[in-house]
């Protein structure tokens, strides 16, 4: 019986190669743990641990053999939100925007040490001239340097206004978020509000419900109907590429393929396979009274990132033939990455038997999992 003890040799800091005093709650030595798995939230991002194990003889301990590992734990980027997406608000109302959703992963509770907000008016007349910038403080702003920033009613004129958020986090990592805001003079929609959305990135496939992306949006104020029967929704779908947004070519009416819920109710849901991984798309919401398209609308926008399957490797295996129920092959995905706040990767490896495939058409086999080799 061969028995495993892990023992950590040290802890680094990453960027200058200094000694840390972090610790590590390893499990005693065992016959059962010849892996070591520790919990989330068990490494410090930024830091290097070497590790190293003991595999002795439990009859014998002097009949030995270790091994060393370093691993390197890097920090997950933070995650900036502003809840609402882009709006449009009455100049006579007053103005919150809500920051409290965003989050730094690398700490217990995902606190952030700093928030900045700053805003700054596009020119109404020339698109191309650069924003003016505005003094929120002196505007009457609060939480200027907080979560939720507030503006009193009547603080800004009417035009279109660029706020954003920036946020910083443990050992100085930063994230921002921003939202266009139209302030108008009248309008007779109430403002329009996006719902906070699930995640900050979806698959494009899916099988439980909770995973489906889903958009929806709420009428704010007073003025705002309990029934949704007094005003017409339109949903557009934009790819943004760059910064720059293209029609997405999505038929949002087709609720057999594209949507569960079409493109003109206050909520926009999508089928499992309709949206592209790792592309980036704008859902925009006019809203308008109903029986009156010629009526100004009312517009917000939300943006949804896709996540995109992994990318850059292969698959190996050794040997390319042999005879059935004695060869041993090795299979090896190399070479395989995606987007850092996904990783680390899972592999699960499969197989589908080739008369099968051509029987019934490339895809169209049942995949066989491969047990875990012992």
């Amino acid at each position: 019986v061969i028995v495993y003890a892990w023992v950590l040799d040290g802890v680094t800091v990453t960027a200058t190669g200094e000694s840390s005093a972090e610790t590590l709650a390893l499990p005693p030595a065992s016959p059962s743990k010849p892996a070591l798995v520790l919990p989330a939230g068990a490494l410090v991002p930024r830091r290097t641990y070497a590790l190293r194990v003991v595999a002795s003889m439990q009859a014998d301990p002097s009949v030995r053999a270790q091994a060393a590992v370093s691993v390197e734990v890097r920090a997950q980027p933070l995650f900036a939100a502003i809840e609402g997406g882009d709006r449009a608000v009455l100049r006579s109302a007053a103005i919150a925007l809500d920051g409290s959703r965003s989050a730094d992963p690398n700490v217990p509770g995902g606190a952030l040490s700093a928030f900045s907000w700053t805003a700054a008016r596009r020119n109404a007349t020339d698109e191309a001239a650069p924003p003016t910038a505005v003094d929120l403080e002196a505007l009457g702003a609060s939480g200027v340097n907080a979560a939720v920033l507030r503006l009193p009613a009547g603080a800004l004129d009417a035009g279109t206004y660029d706020f954003a958020l920036a946020v910083e986090g443990a050992g100085g990592l930063t994230a921002s978020a921003a939202v266009a805001v139209d302030v108008v003079l009248s309008a007779a929609v109430p403002p329009v509000l996006i719902k906070p959305l699930a995640r900050s990135k979806f698959n494009a496939r899916w099988a439980l419900p909770g995973n489906r992306v889903s958009v929806g949006a709420t009428l704010d104020g007073a003025s705002a109907s309990a029934s949704s029967a007094r005003y017409a929704y339109s949903w557009t779908a934009l790819v943004s590429v760059g910064g720059v947004r293209t029609p997405a070519g999505l038929d949002l009416a087709d609720t057999a393929a594209v949507t569960r819920t079409g493109g003109a109710k206050p909520n926009l849901a999508f089928r499992s396979g309709a949206l592209s991984p790792g592309a980036t798309y704008v859902f925009q919401l006019r809203v308008r009274p109903a029986g009156d398209p010629a009526a100004a609308p009312r517009v917000a926008s939300v943006t949804v990132v896709m996540n995109r399957a992994p990318f850059g490797g292969s698959l190996a295996v050794e040997p390319a033939s042999g005879v059935a129920a004695s060869t041993e092959f090795a299979l090896s995905a190399v070479g395989w990455s995606d987007d850092a706040e996904d990783l680390p990767l899972a592999y699960d490896f499969g197989y589908q038997v080739a008369s099968a495939v051509a029987e019934s058409g490339a895809g169209e086999a049942a995949v066989q999992g491969l047990a875990e080799a012992s």
